[in-house]
């Protein structure tokens, strides 16, 4: 926890809690995960060989029986996207104006559908964080339509955070809409999670 906190701070030595943990843990889960957070740190930081290192070794060390770990696999079989990554480092460390700043650079930094995706959820998570819900409902909407059914985790948790903004609003039949969306996705990194939460927001709906 402490490594991914000064990673997402882009601690100067914000490898070296990972590198410990690595060197001293002897069992086989979140293995993936913290090569996976130690390529990312150094790909923002421009060492590139130190970033393709550790992905290359998040295939074969360590187990999938984590989200955490999932995500790791899902993340290194997909182009480092700079902009992307730190804007989610930034919004981590709460630095939600920055984030923001990040996602509305002028470059055309989505190679692909799911850095597009990605880059609408991630607009939605600033958006709500900074209290502005019209925006947020608008950015979610947008990864989900972009995703086009494509299970992801970037198009499962839009459409659960959507559900609870609009859930908030009481606006119940909409938020079984999009609860039924969230639920439909399958196979992807953390899904135990989201759709725990998606049925425990299903059930307080359908309460009311």
């Amino acid at each position: 926890m402490e490594g991914k906190a000064k990673v997402a701070a882009l601690h100067p030595k914000g490898d070296l809690p990972l590198l410990t943990y690595l060197e001293n843990y002897k069992g086989e889960n979140f293995i993936k995960s913290a090569h996976s957070q130690l390529a990312m740190f150094y790909f923002l930081k421009g060492d590139e060989k130190k970033a393709d290192y550790h992905t290359s070794l998040i295939d074969s060390i360590g187990e999938l029986r984590t989200g955490a770990d999932n995500m790791a696999m899902f993340m290194s079989q997909r182009a480092f996207n700079k902009t992307l990554l730190l804007a989610q480092a930034q919004f981590d460390n709460g630095q939600y104006a920055k984030a923001k700043s990040t996602l509305q650079s002028k470059a055309n930094y989505c190679l692909n559908k799911t850095d597009s995706v990605e880059m609408h959820y991630r607009f939605g998570r600033v958006y709500k964080a900074l209290e502005n819900e019209f925006e947020a409902i608008s950015s979610y909407k947008k990864a989900i339509e972009l995703a086009d059914g494509e299970s992801t985790y970037y198009a499962a948790n839009s459409a659960l955070q959507l559900a609870l903004i609009l859930e908030s609003k009481k606006m119940e039949a909409s938020a079984q809409y999009y609860l039924k969306i969230a639920l439909n996705y399958k196979n992807y990194p953390f899904q135990d999670g989201l759709q725990q939460q998606a049925k425990a927001a299903k059930n307080r709906v359908s309460e009311k």
